[in-house]
């Protein structure tokens, strides 16, 4: 049966090549079928991976014209159908809401990230120690909680980023969350390197002056093969970066002391 999916999905990806050659100015489709819940949970990590990726080959001229047609960050597909969409990673469904959309319709749902939505512009100066001599990268102290356990982090902090990447093995092996049959994943860039993740939602806190502690419920871009990623190129003890996002939904006041090197989190 795996073998079947993923050889009906390469033949649906040379058919849309040649549909596109053939008539360009011909109104764009969706090529392609999403697999039953029965038949996704039956493939391997990389056969998952390989079925979305597939699909978002097949459909990049589609998926290009449809996230600029909606202005999305991102995308639920199933068979072509937009199920939902949105601006941020801030408004996508839980994992249970995806999984319900899944069970409604029949098919495992295919998510599609806007490249734009994960672009980062880094900045090298601040906090942590990067590999660059003489540098420092700006931190923020966090807790991550899953739906297992959670775990108090010192994250590198980069309003350049607009959403929140972590090392999803480190999440696993503190026990923050395990891994499931049915993840929703995906592949993007990063310094001109690709990188693999699941989402998952997690609950984010921040602790202020006065032990005032804030939380919001965010999808994370947990990042798999971390210590091989282009995430730790600047900073190689890194393990998780904070973007502006969960600074928008909670909305403190960041003191960053470039005298003392450290941060101040007040609400």
């Amino acid at each position: 049966m795996n073998d079947n999916i993923l050889k009906n999905n390469r033949l649906n990806k040379e058919h849309g090549k040649s549909k596109r050659q053939t008539s360009a100015t011909a109104k764009i489709t969706y090529q392609g079928e999403n697999p039953t819940f029965q038949e996704y949970a039956t493939l391997s990590e990389d056969d998952q991976l390989n079925l979305w990726q597939i699909a978002k080959e097949n459909n990049k001229d589609w998926l290009a014209q449809t996230f600029a047609k909606l202005q999305s960050g991102w995308l639920v597909i199933i068979d072509g159908k937009v199920i939902k969409h949105g601006s941020s990673l801030g408004d996508f469904p839980n994992e249970e809401e995806i999984l319900q959309i899944g069970e409604q319709n029949g098919k495992f749902p295919f998510v599609f990230l806007n490249d734009n939505l994960l672009a980062i512009e880094e900045s090298q100066s601040g906090w942590n120690a990067t590999a660059e001599p003489i540098d420092l990268y700006p931190t923020l102290p966090a807790r991550l909680r899953g739906d297992v356990g959670s775990i108090s982090i010192v994250s590198d902090f980069d309003t350049g980023s607009r959403e929140t990447f972590v090392d999803f093995d480190m999440l696993l092996a503190q026990n923050v969350t395990r891994k499931k049959r049915r993840e929703i994943r995906g592949a993007s860039w990063h310094l001109n390197s690709s990188f693999n993740y699941v989402l998952r939602n997690l609950t984010v806190e921040l602790a202020g002056t006065g032990n005032i502690i804030r939380r919001v419920d965010r999808t994370i871009v947990c990042v798999l093969n971390w210590t091989n990623s282009p995430f730790v190129r600047i900073n190689p003890n890194r393990t998780a970066l904070i973007g502006r996002g969960i600074l928008f939904d909670i909305k403190p006041k960041v003191i960053l002391d470039f005298n003392a090197c450290n941060t101040t989190i007040e609400f």
